[in-house]
């Protein structure tokens, strides 16, 4: 992945709505966030313990995220289905309004049309 190694790009990649419909997606941005923390953390006796503390933390983070932005994508889509409806009955009410104006009263003469 081309944001693997770049910290403000994993972020920004929280939000796209690729990543937020898609596990898998979600799975490897939690992973590229999980190794540059652990990337942090200085060596020492309580290292793995650490690492664990802090992935289970960034996990967590992440579905906090994740969730927040399904919510905020559902709703944002749920208000634009609802304007269009409105602006759909405005519009099939306007229709009701318009003079009926017909195309034509006669028929043309047949004669007329065989000269062109």
């Amino acid at each position: 992945m081309p944001w693997r190694g770049n910290k403000s790009l994993v972020l920004a990649q929280t939000t796209t709505q690729q990543v937020l419909l898609d596990p898998g997606k979600q799975h490897l941005v939690v992973q590229a966030a999980e190794q540059q923390a652990a990337e942090r953390v200085p060596a020492g006796p309580a290292h793995t313990q650490q690492v664990a503390q802090l992935s289970a933390h960034i996990s967590h983070l992440f579905a906090q995220i994740f969730a927040a932005g399904r919510l905020a994508l559902a709703d944002g889509l749920h208000t634009g289905f609802l304007v269009l409806v409105g602006v759909s009955v405005a519009m099939f009410v306007l229709t009701l309004f318009l003079k009926d104006v017909p195309l034509r009263k006669t028929a043309p003469d047949k004669a007329k049309q065989n000269r062109l």
